[in-house]
């Protein structure tokens, strides 16, 4: 086979002039790769190329010592615009002892990983860490996982977890990337360095256990949105409570003034409190006090009975600690047509402690509302523009909107109230005001209340126009 018969046959395989045109792009700005040579063996005084043909013939071809073939006027159009000047000098090679040595190393190259043996290509999470990429799934799942492992690097069930999810790279990335099971853990990844909110990465435990179930997972279980969702309300089950979701308060029991009691009646005309069981008089009561003013201390230490099957000392009163009432933004609220920026932004606020964020809430109110309303409109469920348009004016068409498609009044009524009436004015004052600030926790839930169902019924009917904002 001459030379140019081999150029031919090398071209005419399945995309063999497209492989061509770029490897001969990138000999002439970069050169051959100097960490895969070229192989030869010595043969009548000549050497006899065993691995490396396309290169030489690349070679040869911007040298102009082979001519391009007329069945390809692509490689001709490519070799017109490169020099062969261009084309390198030299051609650093391996020689082999013979054919047969060097088809050994030649099938290592080629034939696969061999078991490790061989040639092993890289997966989705090495190309990402060689890249340095910090966007993507691959990115956001290695920089999570590897900031878990820096932070428990003596944990062999978390190495086992990450090792296993890791088998799973599409399921971590969908989940690890899917902006409400950021928001409902309160982590996230920018720039390749991870955020934490709340100090999740803590929960070792919580971790594990979510590693673990994306490892058990196949592709086609956590493909869909809906699915990734129900994913995140399962990994909620996973996480440890904390100290202050504990379900009862522990009792307080207050010991009333010496001279009254609860009725204030004199504290001698009460009958003597009785002996608690397991106590003997001595423990209970001073012998020497007199018969009208005796105490009694009960001691609970070591006490296998209940709280509620310990009998109470007369004169005590008894109080159970009442959780204090928690106020949430958009309560019960969940969206899942309009667009993925405002699902985001509404798992955020939901998950916001009011108390302590009271202008943060006010203005997410307001953000999620407009973006919402303005998902309608570019899904053209709602008519109009949402460049230069009043928050007001487009509610009000949202508003006709639902009613001309059945939604009853009992929706449209609360909003169409206060759209209209003078607190209207307080979303844009929270947001451009110096001098606006919510009143209470409650007044801002309250306000957030006001709107649930009419987003609501805007995202079923983005649904309904087939227009989904996560397409």
């Amino acid at each position: 086979m001459t030379e140019d018969d081999l150029v031919y046959a090398l071209l005419e395989a399945d995309r063999g002039e497209i492989e061509m045109i770029n490897l001969i792009d990138d000999i002439t700005n970069n050169g051959l790769s100097p960490i895969d040579l070229v192989m030869v063996f010595e043969e009548e005084d000549k050497f006899v190329v065993l691995e490396g043909n396309r290169r030489i013939a690349a070679v040869k071809l911007i040298a102009r010592q082979i001519a391009a073939p007329e069945d390809f006027p692509a490689l001709a159009k490519t070799l017109s615009a490169v020099k062969p000047s261009s084309a390198p000098k030299a051609i650093a090679c391996t020689i082999a002892p013979s054919r047969e040595a060097g088809r050994h190393w030649i099938e290592r190259k080629h034939a696969g990983p061999a078991g490790g043996a061989g040639t092993k290509q890289w997966g989705p999470e090495q190309k990402s860490r060689f890249s340095g990429g910090t966007t993507g799934q691959t990115a956001i799942a290695i920089a999570i996982t590897s900031f878990l492992l820096e932070r428990h690097p003596d944990s062999p069930e978390l190495i086992a977890a990450v090792n296993k999810a890791r088998k799973k790279s599409t399921n971590l990335g969908r989940i690890l990337q899917f902006l409400p099971f950021q928001a409902e853990f309160g982590i996230r990844v920018r720039g390749g360095k991870v955020e934490s909110a709340n100090q999740i990465e803590e929960d070792l435990a919580f971790w594990i256990a979510v590693l673990n179930a994306l490892g058990d997972l196949t592709v086609s279980t956590i493909h869909t949105r809906d699915q990734r969702t129900a994913f995140v309300q399962r990994a909620a089950s996973f996480r440890t409570p904390a100290e202050d979701e504990s379900p009862t308060a522990a009792p307080e029991t207050t010991e009333p003034d010496s001279a009254s009691t609860e009725s204030g009646t004199a504290a001698e005309t009460q009958p003597p409190a009785p002996t608690p069981e397991g106590l003997t008089g001595d423990e209970t009561s001073d012998p020497t006090a007199e018969s009208g003013s005796q105490e009694t201390t009960v001691s609970t230490e070591n006490d296998p009975a209940p709280a509620q099957e310990r009998p109470t000392p007369a004169g005590v009163t008894t109080t159970l600690a009442q959780p204090k009432p928690k106020h949430t933004l958009f309560s019960g609220l969940s969206l899942h047509h309009v667009s993925t920026r405002v699902q985001a932004l509404l798992w955020e606020a939901q998950k916001l402690e009011l108390s302590k964020a009271l202008n943060t809430g006010a203005i997410l109110i307001r953000v999620v509302v407009e973006l919402a309303t303005d998902d309608a409109v570019a899904a053209g469920v709602v008519p109009g523009t949402t460049i230069d348009a009043r928050l007001g004016a487009k509610i009000e068409k949202a508003l006709a909107a639902l009613t001309a498609s059945g939604v009853h009044k009992t929706v449209t009524g609360p909003v169409n109230r206060f759209v209209s009436g003078p607190d209207f004015r307080s979303l844009h004052d929270y947001v451009h005001s110096t001098s606006a600030f919510p009143t209470s926790a409650e007044a801002v839930s309250n306000l957030s209340a006001t709107f649930v169902s009419y987003l609501r019924e805007l995202d079923g009917m983005i649904k309904n126009a087939g227009r989904d904002g996560n397409a």
